[in-house]
């Protein structure tokens, strides 16, 4: 009779894909390629996906029973909007009992075998510390090309609050993140009903704890892919209605993190408002040049500035007219 102990995975992995039949075989070879001396799995949720994106969940959750570990929904949860998909997740996840969570979606990947030994090797021996992540190149998929390197740090180095708060998002490459359970077990609910969920993600461990970038690039991240947040970007630029809901929807996270934290860093979010809008008026600006030969376009730009600068708290809107009205000057 055998007195084996069943020893939980020190590591779960966090994986929501949906109709990324051309990338997932990538992401799961990240995982299923990593040399760990400690168990881990990938909790990977497959949301209702229409292509066969389920099918080759399927063939490697068949291959490698130890780590992946598939979720199947019939309805796609995402659609929802009532943070279905964020509760299924925690819920799996939490069964795992994971000292750890990392992050990849289904259209990135990892390319080093030791980015879990790494990171766990860190946070092991460093519990002031509540996250770490690391150099991601970024892949383009309208052009087949490598065009940047996420976070682009020279040395290991510590992010404060204030940098991510500011630059979150986008220095910071989710499929490169690993966190403490029992700090993210700590964090609000408020996460589910955002629109995104990496940057309040970020902001909220970086409260209270340090977070560490390193400089190994550990991974790849995807822009332009099917279905992905960067497809908004790249066939509806010109969109104003599309612009519009994200402007309104950032202000109320910003807004709502302000008050979460106690408003303990509000200049700094103030300055996140502002600054989203400026770049936004700014590059509509800068297109006013190309549109010139495209009239129809001119409408529609100007339609985009409007529900910008409509959308905005009262107290932004003086600030953001003087700031367009000076560049055009």
């Amino acid at each position: 009779m055998s007195d084996t102990k069943e020893v939980n995975p020190l590591v779960a992995i966090r994986c929501i894909t949906y109709n990324h039949e051309p990338y997932i075989r990538d992401a799961l070879e990240g995982f299923v390629m990593q040399k760990t001396n400690f168990p881990f799995v990938a909790i990977v949720h497959d949301d209702a996906s229409t292509d066969g994106t389920a099918a080759i969940i399927r063939e490697y959750a068949e291959k490698y029973p130890d780590i992946i570990k598939p979720i199947y929904e019939t309805e796609n949860q995402y659609s929802k909007r009532d943070g279905s998909l964020r509760r299924i997740m925690d819920k799996a996840c939490e069964e795992t009992g994971a000292k750890y969570y990392a992050l990849c979606e289904g259209d990135d990947y990892w390319t080093d075998p030791l980015k879990l030994q790494k990171q766990v090797d860190f946070l092991e021996s460093h519990p002031e510390y509540s996250m770490c992540a690391s150099n991601a190149k970024t892949y383009n998929c309208n052009t087949s090309k490598y065009i940047s390197h996420i976070s682009n740090v020279h040395t290991d180095i510590d992010f404060d609050i204030e940098k991510i708060i500011l630059n979150g998002g986008d220095i910071i490459n989710t499929c490169s993140i690993m966190y403490r359970t029992e700090v993210y077990s700590e964090l609000p609910d408020i996460i589910g009903k955002f629109h995104v969920g990496d940057y309040p993600l970020q902001v909220l461990l970086s409260h209270k704890y340090k977070v560490r970038i390193f400089k190994d690039n550990m991974c790849v991240y995807r822009i332009f892919s099917k279905g992905s947040w960067t497809s908004n970007y790249s066939s509806n630029i010109y969109n104003s209605e599309k612009i519009s809901v994200l402007i309104a929807k950032n202000v109320k996270m910003y807004e709502t993190l302000d008050r979460y934290t106690d408003y303990s860093y509000h200049n700094l979010f103030q300055q996140k408002i502002l600054t989203m809008s400026y770049n936004l008026c700014l590059s509509l600006c800068n297109k006013l040049r190309l549109l010139c030969s495209h009239p129809r376009l001119i409408i529609k730009t100007f339609g985009i500035y409007g529900t910008i600068v409509r959308l905005m708290p009262e107290k932004y809107k003086s600030k953001v007219r003087n700031f367009t009205y000076n560049y055009q000057s």
